[in-house]
């Protein structure tokens, strides 16, 4: 199993806000990533800014292990913001029946990017 310091991203996507790109992008990661996700880092790449990641599928989220808060956005198959859960304290678990994947941002990046149900999301790999 690899160490925390050797987990990387499985894939980098750039997120699209409403029809509109921005230079933020969102890693997806794979299964062994996501069990370990406190440990992985994400840093600056050479189109964009890595701001969290994208779960698919995902209709929960948690942040057992998490050193600080997280943004948790729910969303529906096609990309429609469900929900925002803003500054989500370690060791807590979000459910959003309706949700298809979830993003797991920085904390204040739902906010920054301004992140409201009804938004549309496009994750464009």
């Amino acid at each position: 199993m690899p160490g925390p310091q050797n987990v990387n991203m499985s894939a980098r996507i750039q997120l699209c806000i409403d029809g509109q790109p921005t230079r933020r992008e969102v890693a997806r990661l794979g299964r062994l990533q996501r069990l370990l996700w406190p440990w992985a880092r994400a840093g600056r790449g050479q189109a964009g800014v890595i701001c969290g990641s994208w779960l698919r599928p995902a209709r929960w989220v948690h942040t057992f292990g998490a050193r600080g808060p997280v943004d948790v956005v729910f969303l529906r198959a096609d990309g429609v913001v469900l929900e925002v859960a803003s500054r989500v304290g370690p060791w807590k678990l979000l459910r959003c029946r309706q949700a298809t994947s979830a993003l797991r941002l920085r904390p204040g990046a739902a906010r920054r990017l301004g992140l409201q149900p009804g938004m549309a999301l496009d994750l464009m790999s």
